[in-house]
């Protein structure tokens, strides 16, 4: 009797987090959304007060909130004052976000 129970809630527990884990729309440091023209973008929302913001080794030019295309795929974003950095995918045809740099 108690068998079949545990079997159920293991199942339900197992696919619960292989459904969290997979949706493009969740992330700890931000936000996606589909693109309407199919394109790829990424928006840094915040950062350090004075932070000099890179992307991949190059300056990321944008004012925070402004979505500036980027190439799908993973992304190193800096902050060459501080010395931060994390790392963001921004997967093909989503609109991305950066809203926290914490740990």
């Amino acid at each position: 009797m108690l068998f079949p129970r545990l079997f159920t809630a293991a199942l339900f527990f197992a696919g619960a987090g292989c459904c969290i884990q997979c949706n493009p729309n969740d992330d700890l440091r931000g936000a996606r959304a589909r693109t309407p023209d199919g394109g790829t973008t990424l928006a840094i929302i915040e950062a350090t007060p004075g932070c000099t913001l890179t992307i991949d080794g190059k300056p990321w030019r944008l004012p925070l909130g402004v979505a500036g295309p980027v190439k799908p795929g993973l992304h190193t974003v800096s902050c060459s004052n501080t010395g931060e950095s994390i790392d963001v995918d921004a997967p093909a045809g989503y609109a991305s976000t950066l809203d926290y740099w914490g740990p």
